[in-house]
């Protein structure tokens, strides 16, 4: 990492393109209880010391609770801020895995524990925020992170695809523009077609083409 940082410090900043918004967002959308449910039964059942009922058993009786509930989150929705209970958090130390000496207080990190019906409120927010950013079409298209459908996989079949292709039309230009005499020294291969894997992964599979030129040891 830090050869990489090294490497790079003297480069010039990458000029994002922007994308102006023809719309604002001044407030987030009232939530239905069918969005709510949604919410929900999706997150994972897991349960806070400072709930005033287990997550599975709010689950199993969310027909009866269901409307209240969603009454609460368009409440903090349509005030801005959450309620002060839900605010509160069991935080925990836990010992960094690198660092097995407990005596020293920097190898621990804190875990925040909070309520379930905080991480709705949240959750809750998160979908509306992504619905306006989808709708409007402000999220980055090439963003491999923190977004579905664009995970690490995804940059990865995207870099391979830009090699190949990359070497695909190298080889093309050697094929006719290198003399005779000269082709003969040449070995055309191309790494992304000597590994069957990668070769798998990549839409196109299947298909006939040659490879990139490289000099013959």
């Amino acid at each position: 990492m830090k050869s990489v940082r090294a490497s790079t410090a003297r480069s010039l900043p990458t000029n994002a393109p922007s994308r102006p918004a023809s719309t604002s967002l001044t407030e987030l959308l009232v939530c239905t209880e069918d969005d709510v449910q949604r919410i929900i039964m999706s997150s994972p059942t897991k349960s806070c010391t400072l709930d005033p009922v287990p997550t599975y058993l709010l689950k199993e009786s969310l027909h009866i609770l269901l409307p209240y509930i969603t009454v609460m989150v368009n409440t903090s929705l349509h005030e801005g801020h959450v309620p002060v209970t839900p605010k509160h958090a069991i935080i925990t130390p836990l010992i960094k895995k690198s660092t097995p000496d407990t005596s020293v207080l920097k190898n621990y990190r804190p875990v925040s524990n909070s309520t379930f019906m905080s991480k709705v409120i949240e959750r809750t927010v998160a979908d509306r925020l992504l619905h306006y950013l989808h709708k409007h079409d402000l999220l980055p298209h090439r963003q491999l992170a923190y977004q579905r459908h664009h995970s690490t996989e995804t940059a990865f079949l995207r870099v391979l695809s830009d090699i190949y292709a990359g070497r695909k039309s190298l080889c093309s230009v050697y094929s006719t523009s290198v003399p005779p005499s000269t082709a003969s020294t040449m070995t055309f291969c191309c790494d992304v077609c000597a590994s069957p894997s990668a070769l798998a992964a990549l839409p196109w599979h299947g298909s006939n083409h040659s490879c990139a030129a490289v000099p013959s040891r």
